[in-house]
């Protein structure tokens, strides 16, 4: 069970469906490591990202021509240029998503790995779904206690770390 029985539900946020029928899933991701500092990643997204292992990396900082190498290096860009009934994916706003993603795992480097898949892309641009962010403090926490967190941010209550178990660190 997801709820305690003291939890304060204190509202609830409801967004549109978002509906991109012939949108290609891509996967966009960083991770910071030991030795190169933060890598960048591109590749095929979806549910069967790991098993078709359609990716590449790259270091920051990128630029257009940068990132446009790290796409052309994987077999989804070959399906971003369309085909059948598929126009060709809008390749910029896929550039920008990336430059975007290496300037921000720069400015911030508490940003200890980041994961957006998929990210939709047609002829209309990119929309990120599902992003799932991981920063130093909850690095530092995941160690300590070996369970998966949720960093919630309250303007009343500032920044609050939810473990899994029902235990808030403040």
């Amino acid at each position: 069970e997801l709820v305690s029985a003291g939890a304060v539900i204190e509202g609830f946020t409801v967004q549109q469906m978002v509906k991109r029928p012939h949108a290609q899933e891509l996967l966009l991701g960083a991770v910071v490591d030991r030795t190169f500092g933060p890598c960048l990643m591109f590749g095929q997204g979806g549910i069967a990202a790991e098993i078709i292992a359609d990716r590449c990396m790259g270091l920051p900082p990128l630029n257009a021509n940068l990132a446009h190498d790290m796409i052309a290096r994987t077999r989804v860009s070959r399906l971003l240029e369309g085909f059948r009934d598929r126009q060709p994916a809008d390749i910029s706003a896929v550039e920008a998503a990336l430059t975007s993603l290496s300037d921000l795992v720069i400015d911030f480097p508490a940003i200890k790995e980041l994961d957006i898949n998929p990210l939709l892309a047609d002829s209309d641009g990119v929309i990120a779904l599902d992003p799932d962010l991981l920063t130093q403090l909850a690095a530092v926490l995941h160690e300590v206690v070996g369970e998966r967190i949720v960093v919630v941010d309250h303007e009343q209550h500032g920044a609050r770390i939810q473990i899994w178990s029902g235990n808030v660190v403040q």
